[in-house]
């Protein structure tokens, strides 16, 4: 899928305190054993990739908790300038790999 259908698909690009917010929301705290897998796509497109989500991820479950992940990379799409402007802040904003675009 690519990455236009994606962010069509979760509404704009998705961020870590978007994740952080979901997680908490579904019942997930500080302390969990978490152990985690899945197909980015399913998210959407996540501004970070997957250290966007283990981020998250880490953030929701504090140093107490336990999370095993897979994890890969994630550069954001070379045509993101083309994007909405609220969509390029979020991006811009929130991707740990990127301090400039």
């Amino acid at each position: 899928m690519d990455e236009v259908n994606l962010l069509g698909a979760s509404n704009g690009p998705v961020t870590r305190s978007r994740i952080a917010q979901d997680l908490t929301a579904l019942g997930l705290g500080a302390g969990d054993v978490v152990m985690f897998h899945t197909r980015m796509s399913a998210i959407g497109y996540v501004a970070g990739g997957t250290a966007t989500v283990i981020g998250a991820l880490r953030e929701v479950v504090g140093e107490e908790g336990t999370l095993l992940v897979y994890s890969g990379y994630d550069a954001p799409p070379y045509d993101f300038v083309e994007w909405p402007a609220g969509w390029q802040d979020a991006l811009r904003a929130e991707h740990p790999r990127t301090t400039r675009c």
